[in-house]
């Protein structure tokens, strides 16, 4: 299954392909117990896997064709995919399960060489089947900072938010935790026309490692956000590197999960070509001011 241009997913524990109704595509699998919904999504791909009583497995194997090296790094939407060089591949939501009453079932990720294994607890007793599984999987837009390493820009940002942030009604110190964010993105420069983008600071990261840093921020839409209650967007700024310099520099990550189909009305392809420009912008601002 291509799920990105350059990254592909394969569920493993998949047999046939039974019947696509719309966007949705059911597959059989390995065990009669289990069926698996696959809908793709404006960000990527979600895979949804239907357990429906005990005798169903506990582990479910997803291949990825990455180099050899990748790791995953966790970050405030889940797992970021990571080459051997720090460059992201793309980006893990972190894992649930839940039966059909909305209990929360404990389950998680497990890698190695470029095996992703969803692995869920069965064993809690008054289990209401059936249990759904989704992994939830999208890919992210990167850009290389050449100028600045992560701690830096971290520091540009607790400084000055909104000089470098590129959307309007950013605040000008860093926002803190719950803090309600007016974001309006403009159909063009002094447009009546606005979008709204409000949304809520959630959590931050910073974290060192001898010479290397990461530094990361979420926002969580607001009920009236055009992406739709229930999106979120990641900003990370991680260290990274080639085979041949050495030299520390950022790439900023934008991971995006996003609910409406058609947030602005003019078509995903619009939508994704005016994101990239904005967080490209972004970018821009902290290498060279």
């Amino acid at each position: 299954m291509d799920v990105s241009p350059t990254l592909s997913l394969e569920p493993t524990y998949l047999t046939r392909e039974r019947e696509s109704e719309s966007d949705l595509a059911v597959w059989e699998t390995e065990s009669p117990a289990v069926a698996a919904y696959i809908q793709p999504v404006a960000a990527g791909a979600r895979i949804y896997t239907v357990l429906a009583d005990q005798s169903a497995p506990t582990r479910y194997d997803y291949e990825l064709d990455v180099p050899e090296g990748t790791t995953l790094r966790e970050n405030a939407l889940g797992f970021m995919i990571l080459d051997p060089n720090g460059n992201s591949l793309g980006q893990l939501h972190s894992p649930w399960a839940r039966d059909s009453s909305g209990r929360e079932l404990r389950t998680g990720y497990e890698w190695e060489d470029g095996t992703l294994t969803q692995v869920v607890d069965l064993s809690s007793p008054g289990i209401d089947y059936p249990v759904l599984m989704d992994p939830a999987w999208s890919y992210t837009h990167t850009k290389n900072i050449t100028n600045r390493t992560p701690s830096e820009i971290r520091s540009k940002l607790l400084s000055c938010f909104n000089c470098y942030f590129p959307v309007e009604g950013a605040p000008d110190k860093f926002p803190s935790f719950k803090l309600y964010l007016p974001l309006v993105v403009r159909l063009f420069v002094a447009s009546p026309v606005t979008w709204d983008f409000s949304c809520y600071m959630d959590t931050h990261h910073y974290e060192t490692q001898g010479n290397l840093s990461w530094f990361g921020y979420r926002f969580l839409a607001s009920s009236t956000h055009v992406d739709g209650q229930g999106s979120s967007i990641a900003f990370d700024f991680n260290p990274h590197w080639t085979t041949t310099d050495p030299t520390i520099r950022t790439q900023l990550v934008v991971s995006a999960y996003i609910v409406n189909d058609d947030p602005v009305g003019l078509g995903q392809p619009a939508y994704t070509i005016a994101a990239t420009s904005t967080w490209n912008g972004f970018a821009a601002n902290l290498d060279f001011s």
